[in-house]
């Protein structure tokens, strides 16, 4: 047990017996032990891993599905999207699954009867198929038996809860026709809600105008964080009126899937959407008639500014405990950078072993935790991984972009220059960078290069706006998003830590890096996960992780080139 990333745990034998009474009911799978029935052990660590199943029909109840019937599962979070998804591969012998079994004479003559059991499952053809995925790693549990799910882990950050529903089926290829896997995929039951219905919603009715006539455009409007929460609000309703938000999606600790008590409409952190200045960041907006409330959220979504300028980033909570919506600023990733620096890792490339410069720290060096600069002996290591700076082909998306619009109120065009263009953006960019990047304790600097094209306007994209209402530097909040999830990358692979998440950071480190080294002035130093991808089998539980850098920790080039 030496190899668990936590600690060294005896290993459980789950029981296992034959498909169907597996799947035969919630009960009968569980026994007598409420704790032990999620336990599971992947290589030398033990996790709490629930997977509940439900259709929501009639006579049917949730059931539990057996780890030991998981082929393979995946989960798949980024930064860019909120929603979760991912797919399940289920052992599904003799599509026993849908099928049951039938009773079986046993005995000389057949006196004693296996009674049949009965299909455990019957899969809906809409997107009402719930089901629900827990996970996290137990640490050092004291009594299997009794109270096994206790961890010192804290579980707002290494619980994964999620509330799914599937959205699509495959029949993988076997070798014959009686051993059958089923490949279910699966996305945020939230997502699915949003795509179905269609709301009848207007800024004009549920902003601060409430329906008036006769009123003008400036009152028509709303300020774009407030719509996002308020489309979701009429998404989660029957009638489509906020107001009445009554759907409700996932459960808490203790209670079950069939039973949902979380409200769709759930928020926590959330952006006022209104700057320094004392503006709004409005938008004037009724549903069309072949929009689903997701065509309405994003709409919302690319019109808003944070309070403090910067772009914002929709996300949901990933624990039991925080199955919310967020709306957080660009800015406070930066700004809790070394607060949430969650892991140092080792890269292992054969280099300094036989070397001895002095050793500098890219990132902050503080003691590991459970919350901060965890560093696992076999999971915190970089065996292998592929690494690109950011390229010619994403670079021209940083342009020059200015924005015009005509106002009808005033009959006249408008030009919107000075805060689109490729250094304004860089120049933004850099203070994000300042406000919490350890580089730039060292006088580090920003991987981008605004070079001499970009700077004289020669290279110039204009952006046109045909709304009334719209963030005066729309086009440079979506740069300065492509700036940072297309600057240079790093992908690796390596057994999975639930904790790993988007929109953490990690350190990645060298045992000896040496002062005077571009390479590992770019590459070593704190990294922003976006993606994360956490793979689960039988035998293993892997994480592919993707995360960009934007900093370097000494000064490379010049980011505004006077040449070029």
């Amino acid at each position: 047990m030496a190899n668990s990333p936590f600690s060294s745990l005896s290993p459980i034998v789950l029981n296992g017996g034959n498909l169907a009474a597996a799947y035969e009911s919630t009960s009968t799978v569980a026994g007598n032990n409420n704790n032990l029935k999620y336990i599971q052990q992947i290589g030398d660590q033990f996790y709490h891993i629930e997977i509940w199943l439900y259709n929501q029909i009639d006579g049917y109840q949730p059931h539990l599905i057996p780890f030991l019937f998981v082929e393979a599962m995946a989960i798949e979070e980024t930064l860019v999207n909120w929603p979760t998804n991912g797919w399940i591969i289920l052992k599904n012998n003799l599509e026993m699954f849908e099928r049951g079994s039938l009773s079986l004479k046993s005995g000389v003559n057949g006196e004693s009867d296996t009674p049949q059991i009965p299909a455990p499952y019957i899969f809906r053809n809409d997107g009402r198929n719930r089901i629900s995925v827990k996970i996290y790693p137990i640490n050092n549990p004291t009594n299997i038996g009794n109270d096994a799910t206790q961890s010192e882990l804290p579980k707002n950050l290494w619980e994964m809860s999620y509330d799914f529903v599937v959205y699509d089926i495959e029949d993988l290829p076997t070798d014959n026709a009686q051993n059958k896997l089923r490949k279910l995929y699966f996305q945020d039951e939230r997502l699915q809600i949003l795509k179905e219905r269609n709301i009848q919603w207007s800024t004009a009715q549920y902003g601060p105008n409430q329906g008036k006539k006769n009123t003008t455009d400036k009152e028509k409007a709303m300020n774009a964080t407030e719509a996002i929460k308020s489309i979701i609000k009429a998404a989660g309703s029957k009638t489509s009126d906020p107001n009445n938000s009554d759907l409700k999606i996932g459960y808490i600790e203790g209670e079950s899937i069939d039973k949902p008590s979380i409200p769709l409409a759930s928020f926590g952190e959330w952006d006022t959407g209104i700057g320094p200045d004392g503006i709004s960041s409005d938008i004037i907006y009724t549903s069309p008639a072949r929009s689903c409330a997701l065509d309405d959220l994003n709409y919302a979504y690319q019109n808003c500014i944070s309070s403090d300028g910067t772009p914002l980033i929709l996300d949901f909570g990933r624990s039991s405990e925080d199955k919310k919506f967020h709306l957080l600023p660009l800015s406070y990733f930066f700004q809790n950078a070394e607060k949430n620096q969650i892991e140092k890792l080792i890269l292992e490339d054969g280099l300094g072993s036989e070397l001895t410069p002095p050793y500098m720290p890219r990132a902050p060096d503080m003691p590991g935790t459970y919350i901060q600069n965890f560093t696992s002996g076999i999971a915190s290591r970089i065996k292998k991984y592929k690494f690109a700076p950011m390229v010619s082909s994403d670079d021209m998306r940083i342009t020059n972009r200015p924005l015009h619009n005509f106002d009808f109120s005033k009959s006249e065009f408008n030009i919107y220059y000075e805060d689109n263009t490729a250094a304004k953006v860089a120049e933004n960019i850099e203070n994000l960078a300042k406000q919490g990047l350890y580089a730039y304790n060292n006088k580090g600097q920003i991987l981008m290069n605004v070079n001499q094209t970009k700077q004289t306007g020669l290279m110039t994209t204009p952006y046109f706006e045909p709304q009334v209402f719209f963030p005066k530097n729309k086009p440079a909040l979506k740069m300065m998003k492509e700036v940072i999830f297309l600057s240079q990358s790093l992908y690796f692979q390596s057994p999975g830590l639930t904790f790993r998440t988007p929109g953490k950071f990690i350190f990645v480190d060298r045992i000896t890096s040496s002062e005077n080294n571009p390479f590992d002035d770019r590459f070593l130093g704190q990294w922003l996960i976006v993606k994360v991808m956490h793979v689960f089998t039988q035998d293993t539980y892997l994480n592919d992780v993707v995360a960009t850098k934007v900093d370097a920790f000494k000064k490379m080039f010049p980011v505004l080139d006077s040449k070029l």
